[in-house]
């Protein structure tokens, strides 16, 4: 009980109308604009001009009201980067914001058919108040479906660098050899920690400008799959003109026969 009122209260003290609304969905259900999807077409589309991705899910919601979750500590820093990721996203934007399409457009009934509406009752509400809904999102979970990335990349990724940052237990030879026969160029990566990986990040950077060297922007791919902090390496170098790719667990897959969609 004092751990729910701690959290009550730290949400309230971030943002009172979230907190408000949020309190009311306990009450009748909080309308939810209509979400502008894209197309796996226009997403390909949009890559090949060079956009990179960002993914937002429960997780960002949850420390954009200050509170920590199990893999990555609260920090003002990274609040403040995730909120201005979001609130300033627009069509123009050098990166496409990925939202997880079926915590928006599922009812409540269906989400909660799943056991999966607790989950994602604060990111509903968040979508609600903080969203811009006058531009479109990709799916946050595309590559969590079996050969997603293999579609979407493979031939994207022929004649690039490739630079993958993640933490070790992804690091496996299947995915190395994987990434070897999408890309041309000898593929690099960078260890993230299992955890707190934001703590980390000025190393991480220095470590991507180590590894590309004199790479042309336009040659180059990063693909991150590192928590929260992957939110805010992909928009550093999204500044940069640096296409770069929050994959997150889709990660897992590439090379398997795996499927997240029971995650869903």
């Amino acid at each position: 009980m004092v751990k729910k009122i701690k959290i009550a209260f730290t949400t309230l003290l971030n943002d009172p109308t979230i907190f408000l609304y949020f309190c009311l969905s306990f009450i009748y259900n909080v309308k939810i604009p209509p979400l502008l999807t894209l197309s796996s077409n226009d997403l390909i589309s949009e890559l090949k001009k060079g956009k990179s991705l960002i993914r937002v899910g429960d997780g960002e919601a949850m420390l954009c009201m200050g509170r920590s979750i199990h893999y990555q500590s609260f920090t003002d820093s990274l609040q403040l980067e995730i909120k201005t990721i979001i609130t300033t996203y627009t069509q123009n934007s050098p990166y496409i914001l990925a939202v997880p399409y079926f915590a928006i457009q599922n009812s409540v009934a269906e989400l909660k058919e799943k056991k999966r509406f607790r989950i994602w009752r604060l990111f509903r509400v968040f979508f609600k108040i903080r969203f811009n809904h006058d531009v479109t999102y990709a799916d946050a979970v595309m590559f969590y479906h079996q050969n997603a990335f293999t579609d979407l990349l493979s031939s994207h990724l022929k004649n690039k660098q490739v630079i993958v940052v993640t933490k070790s237990d992804n690091l496996t030879q299947e995915l190395r050899n994987t990434l070897s026969l999408f890309s041309s160029h000898a593929v690099k990566y960078v260890t993230a920690p299992d955890t707190n990986t934001y703590e980390k990040l000025s190393q991480i950077l220095t470590t991507i400008d180590t590894l590309r060297d004199n790479t042309l922007p336009e040659k180059l791919v990063i693909l991150v799959a590192a928590g929260p902090a992957a939110k805010s390496i992909t928009w550093h170098y999204a500044k940069l003109g640096i296409q770069t790719l929050d994959i997150g667990h889709g990660i897992e897959i590439i090379g398997k026969k795996n499927d997240y969609s029971d995650r869903l």
